[in-house]
């Protein structure tokens, strides 16, 4: 807590309450370490002058936290190169106050965790040039409020989304926009059980049936999507989110609570839009 000059340079850190966890930090940085299995990672609250690096941040799982990078009001803040997979959240970003100085997002590898990205109404942040796969969500905005701090591209730069289903314009961007606004992922933020099948053909039915009658503002937009990736690749062995290797049989029973939650949470809109 309010230290200044710190640098944090290729230790490995595991199965701890947090890798790190700094408060009120001046000229932070942390490079080329691995942090791994731990409740939680990076925890950055508060300071600024904050650099995370080219740091392998995988496994940090607590139901509870589980955050692989977590951004609290911090500004001059830059997130570059880094491998962040198989976490419950993997970067969470909230503020900085007044949208000053916006965190940046840089290269990053962002894949397989529940939640790729959780940004709040406060967040202001620029990503570009990173790489989202296969998260169960691929972003997910929390909190109350319509939040428009947050940024999917800039400088000619976008991001690689494995969900992308557009044609590459010939110059390695997307020929359409990307959005991100599944409203079925509302239903996993409420409902994190149904994380065991996410990826399963029922979710992917709700999904379809959602965008179809029950279309809602994106909670991300990225104009100028990457085709190919330009971040880190991933480590050869990485292991999945224990949610994503449920059974068959579990799989059946969390899909038919899947339609009864879908059904239960969304009814009102439905009778409007039949309506």
């Amino acid at each position: 807590s309010f230290g200044s000059s710190v640098l944090i340079d290729s230790n490995q850190i595991s199965d701890s309450r947090y890798a790190v966890h700094t408060m009120y930090s001046r000229g932070l940085t942390l490079i080329e370490n691995t942090f791994r299995s731990n409740l939680s990672a990076a925890v950055i609250m508060y300071g600024g002058e904050v650099d995370v690096v080219r740091n392998l941040i995988v496994s940090n799982m607590s139901p509870s936290t589980g955050f692989g990078v977590i951004l609290k009001d911090v500004t001059e803040a830059e997130v570059i190169q880094n491998v962040i997979t198989a976490n419950r959240v993997g970067v969470h970003v909230d503020g900085p106050a007044g949208g000053e100085n916006p965190i940046a997002v840089t290269a990053n590898t962002i894949a397989n965790n529940q939640f790729g990205v959780v940004v709040y109404p406060s967040a202001s942040a620029t990503f570009l040039a990173n790489s989202f796969v296969d998260n169960l969500v691929q972003v997910s905005q929390q909190g109350r409020g319509a939040g428009s701090g947050v940024t999917w591209s800039d400088l000619g730069w976008g991001n690689y989304w494995s969900s992308y289903q557009g044609y590459e314009n010939g110059q390695g961007r997307g020929a359409t926009p990307h959005a991100e606004a599944s409203s079925a992922n509302r239903v996993l933020v409420r409902s994190p059980l149904l994380a065991a099948v996410a990826t399963s053909p029922a979710m992917k039915l709700i999904e379809a049936i959602e965008t179809r009658w029950l279309q809602r503002a994106p909670v991300a937009v990225d104009e100028l999507p990457l085709i190919s990736p330009v971040s880190p690749p991933m480590p050869a062995t990485i292991p999945q989110p224990a949610a994503v290797a449920a059974s068959a049989v579990t799989g059946a029973l969390f899909a038919a609570l899947a339609g009864i939650t879908f059904l239960r949470l969304s009814r009102p809109r439905i009778r409007g839009a039949l309506a």
